[in-house]
C-alpha cells in the first residue's frame, strides 16, 4: 500500500512540476533576449533527468540514509534555481520516543558551503511550526550549482517547510534558491509541501519494517521461552535453548558455556549430547567465550559490516551533530565521519548494540579459520550485571552475522537467561543451596550497604551476649489459692429434723450465737417418759425396802440406774439440739435455710467453720519443677481479687499430694502468709511466684524447651 501511495505522489508531483516549471521558465525567458539562454536551460533539464535516475532508485531503498539523500536530491531537482538544501530530522531517544532536538540527515550538494544561512531558518521553522521564506545573499556563482537558473538578476531566498506525521513535527527541509519573482518562490514552497508526502510514506515504511522485525523477534523469543520453561531440569532447558537458536538463525553450531569461580567452561553444544573435554575444538570455543567475557562485548568474526541502518541506529549515525544550528563545516564533517565508519570493522556492545571499534577477536579468528571456516559470534549473558554464561554461534561464511542477528540473539538471551538461571539454582543440592545462601547473607552482612540488616545483627548479638552472661532472679510461677489453716465441721448430733437456721456460709459467728436449731419435741416426750418411769421405780423401790425383799430391791435398783442413763442421754440430746460454733470464726460452708423441716442423719455435715485470720496458701507446683522448691523459700502472691497488692509468703511444707488439673500433675505445696491485715476469703485464687535463686537468663528462658527436648530425644533414642 505504501508503494502505491508513493507512486501516486510521484506522478502527481511530476505533472505539477512540468506545469510550474513552464511558468517559471516563461518568466525567466521573458526577461532574456538571448536564444542561448533557452538552449542552456534545456541542457540543464536533460542533465537533471539523468541525475534523477539514481535518486528515484534511492526512494525504493530500505536504507533510511539513502532514502533521505535521494528524496532531497529529487526535491532540489524539481525546484528551479535551487543551489543548496538541508534535511533536518528529529532525534529519537533510546526508547524510540521523539526527542526535542534536530540533526542534519541529508545535504545537497554533499560539499556545499552555502547551507550555513539555512540553519537559522530551520530553527525559526522549528519554533514557529510553519513554513517560512527569508532573503539570502546570492551564492558564489563560481562555486554554487544552481538548478535551472543562472540569471544574474535573480535574488537569493531561503525556503523552509516543516514535515508533520500524526501532528508531530518530525523533519524540516530548507532550500536555498535563486528566484526572479514571487511565483518561483510559491512553486518551491508547494513543491516542498507535496514532497513531504514522500517523507511521510518513507517514515511509515521504515516504522512498519521496524515493527515487523520487532514482532518477529518477540514471537520467536516468547516461543523459545515457552519451550525452555516446559523442560523439567536445567540441562534439558539449555539444550532446548541452543537448539532453538540454531534453528532460528540457521547456525551450524551453537555452544553454551557457564562461568564459575574457575572460569568459563563449555557445557552444551547444539545437536551434541556428549563431547570430550580435551578436544581442541572445545578448548577453542572456551577461548572464544573467555575473549568475549573479558571484553564484556558482543564479538563477531568476520567483523560486522558498518553499512546501512542494520549496523548503526539513526541516532548513532548523527551523533556528531548536536543541534540544527550546526555550521556547514560541522555538518559536512558528520556526514564524512559516517561514511568513513561504513568501511570499518565493529564489535557490538552488550548494552547498546552499536558498532564499537578496536575489539580483540584473535580467538574468534582462530576458531573461524582453523576449525569450521565459518562466521563466529559470541554474546555474554548477564544476570544482575554479572556475567553468568556466554553463548557462541557459528554459521557459514556465505551468511555472516549482522547487527540484526546480534540484536535478535541478545533480546532472546536476555529474556531466557533469567529462567535458565532459576532452573540452575533450583537444580542444586540442598547443601549447595544452604552454602550459597549462607555466603550471600554473610556478604550482605559484612559488605557495604544493608544498614538495617547490620543493625538487626548487632541487636541480636547484644541480646545473645546478654543471655549468656547476664544473671537474673529465677522465680517459679505457679497457680495458688487461699485456704483456712483450720476448719471445724458442725455435724448433726442425732437423727432428727431441722427446725431453724440462723446463719449461712460467709457469716461471722461467735461461741454464744446459735447456728441452727433441731426439732426436740420427740426428745422432750422421751424425757417425760423417762421421768415418769423413774418415779414409778422409786415407789416400787420403797415398797421393796418396806417388805425387806432383797431380790426386788436389787432388780428395781438396776432398773432405776437404766432409767437415769436414758434420761441423761435424752437431756444430752436436748442440749445438743441447739448448734453452737466451737470458736469465733467464719462459716465457710453450709446453708440450712433451704432445708428447713428436712431430716438429717447423725454425723451429717451441716456447717464448716474456720477461725478468723488463720489462712494458708496452697501452691500447685508442676511435677517437673518440684525439685526446685524447698522449705523456707519465699515468694509473692497476687490474687485475682487483689491484683494491686502483693502478698508475701514462705513455704512451710511439701506434701506428697498430687492434684490432676487440666491433664497435668501438680504437687500441693503449703505456705504461710507473711503479710497481715488483709481482707482475705477462703477460696481466693491467683498466681504465686517462688524465688528460687539467681541464674543466667539463657538457663531461665530455655529450661522448659531443653527439658522437653531431652525427654523427646530420650524417648526416641532410648
Amino acid at each position: 500500500m505504501s508503494y502505491l501511495l508513493l507512486l501516486g505522489f510521484c506522478i502527481t508531483s511530476i505533472l505539477e512540476r512540468g506545469k510550474y516549471n513552464k511558468s517559471a521558465m516563461s518568466i525567466i525567458n521573458s526577461d532574456s533576449t538571448s536564444s542561448d539562454s533557452s538552449t542552456s536551460a534545456d541542457a540543464n533539464t536533460h542533465t537533471e533527468h539523468r541525475s534523477d535516475a539514481s535518486s528515484w532508485a534511492a526512494l525504493s531503498s530500505s536504507q533510511p540514509d539513502d532514502f533521505f539523500q535521494g528524496w532531497l536530491q529529487l526535491q532540489c531537482g524539481f525546484i528551479p534555481g535551487a543551489y543548496c538544501s538541508v534535511l533536518a530530522l528529529r532525534r529519537t531517544d533510546e526508547h524510540g520516543q521523539l526527542a526535542n532536538d534536530f540533526a542534519p540527515a541529508a545535504l545537497w550538494p554533499a560539499a556545499s558551503a552555502d547551507i550555513e544561512p539555512l540553519s537559522e531558518l530551520i530553527e525559526n521553522v522549528i519554533s514557529r511550526k510553519e513554513g517560512l521564506v527569508i532573503n539570502l545573499a546570492q551564492p558564489n556563482q563560481d562555486d554554487a550549482s544552481v538548478n535551472g537558473s543562472n540569471n544574474i538578476s535573480s535574488v537569493g531566498y531561503g525556503v523552509a517547510y516543516p514535515i508533520f506525521i500524526e501532528q508531530e513535527m518530525v523533519a524540516v527541509v530548507a532550500v536555498g534558491l535563486l528566484a526572479t519573482d514571487k511565483n518561483a518562490i510559491e512553486f518551491a514552497m508547494q513543491q516542498l509541501q507535496w514532497g513531504s508526502s514522500w517523507m511521510q510514506v518513507g517514515k511509515l515504511r521504515s516504522s512498519n519494517e521496524g515493527s515487523t522485525r520487532l514482532n518477529k523477534r518477540m514471537s520467536v523469543s516468547i516461543d523459545t521461552l515457552a519451550n525452555v520453561l516446559i523442560e523439567d531440569d536445567y540441562n534439558s532447558a539449555v539444550m532446548r535453548f541452543v537448539s532453538e537458536l540454531s534453528i532460528a538463525l540457521q547456525c551450524e553450531r551453537v555452544s553454551f558455556g557457564i562461568k564459575d569461580k574457575k572460569g568459563l567452561k563449555l557445557q552444551f553444544i547444539s545437536d551434541s549430547a556428549q563431547f570430550g573435554e580435551r578436544m581442541n575444538l572445545v578448548r577453542a570455543i572456551e577461548a572464544v567465550m573467555a575473549e568475549a567475557d573479558d571484553q564484556q562485548s558482543i564479538i563477531c568474526y568476520p567483523p560486522v559490516s558498518g553499512s546501512a541502518s542494520t549496523l548503526t541506529p539513526a541516532s548513532t549515525s548523527t551523533t556528531a551533530s548536536t543541534s540544527t544550528s550546526t555550521t556547514a563545516s560541522t555538518s559536512t564533517t558528520a556526514v564524512s565521519t559516517e561514511d568513513s565508519q561504513q568501511d570499518e570493522s565493529a564489535v557490538l556492545h552488550q548494552e547498546d548494540a552499536v558498532a564499537l571499534e578496536g575489539a580483540v577477536a584473535l580467538a574468534h579468528q582462530v576458531l573461524a579459520q582453523n576449525f569450521s571456516e565459518c562466521s563466529v559470534m559470541s554474546i555474554p549473558l548477564y544476570v544482575k550485571s554479572e556475567c553468568v554464561a556466554v553463548i557462541t554461534l557459528e554459521r557459514t561464511q556465505e551468511r555472516p552475522f549482522s547487527q540484526q542477528d546480534a540484536e535478535f540473539v541478545e533480546s532472546v538471551s536476555a529474556l531466557i537467561i533469567h529462567a535458565l538461571e532459576q532452573k540452575r539454582l533450583n537444580d542444586r543440592s540442598l547443601f549447595a543451596k544452604a552454602r550459597a545462601s549462607t555466603k550471600t547473607q554473610a556478604e550482605r552482612l559484612l559488605g557495604a550497604g544493608y544498614i538495617g540488616r547490620k543493625c538487626i545483627a548487632l541487636l541480636l548479638s547484644a541480646f545473645v551476649i546478654f543471655l549468656l552472661f547476664a544473671v537474673g532472679e529465677y522465680r517459679l510461677s505457679t497457680d495458688a489459692r487461699i485456704e483456712t489453716s483450720l476448719q471445724h465441721v458442725i455435724a448433726a448430733p442425732y437423727d432428727g429434723y431441722i427446725k431453724s437456721s440462723q446463719v449461712r456460709a460467709g457469716d461471722n459467728v461467735t461461741t454464744d450465737k446459735a447456728l441452727a436449731y433441731l426439732d426436740d419435741r420427740d426428745l422432750r416426750l422421751e424425757k417425760l417418759k423417762a421421768i415418769s418411769e423413774k418415779a414409778k421405780l422409786d415407789r416400787q423401790y420403797q415398797e421393796a425396802i418396806a417388805a425387806y425383799d432383797r431380790a426386788s430391791i436389787k432388780i428395781i435398783a438396776a432398773q432405776t440406774a437404766q432409767i437415769n442413763a436414758e434420761l441423761s442421754l435424752v437431756e444430752s440430746r436436748l442440749a445438743r439440739a441447739t448448734l453452737y460454733p466451737p470458736f469465733d470464726g467464719l462459716v465457710i460452708s453450709g446453708d440450712l435455710s433451704q432445708r428447713l423441716g428436712s431430716a438429717v442423719s447423725k454425723g451429717e455435715q451441716l456447717f464448716q467453720v474456720s477461725p478468723l485470720n488463720a489462712f494458708r496458701v496452697i501452691l500447685l507446683v508442676p511435677e517437673n519443677r518440684i525439685a526446685d522448691v524447698q522449705i523456707g523459700q519465699q515468694g509473692s502472691l497476687f490474687l485475682s481479687a487483689l491484683p494491686q497488692q502483693p502478698i508475701s509468703f514462705t513455704i512451710d511444707r511439701l506434701t506428697p499430694v498430687i492434684s490432676d488439673v487440666d491433664g497435668g500433675s501438680y504437687f500441693n505445696v503449703e505456705a504461710s502468709l507473711l503479710t497481715g491485715d488483709i481482707a482475705l476469703q477462703p477460696g481466693m485464687e491467683g498466681i504465686g511466684k517462688v524465688v528460687i535463686g539467681e541464674r543466667k537468663y539463657a538457663d531461665i528462658w530455655s529450661r522448659s524447651f531443653l527439658e522437653w527436648l531431652r525427654l523427646k530425644l530420650w524417648s526416641f533414642w532410648g
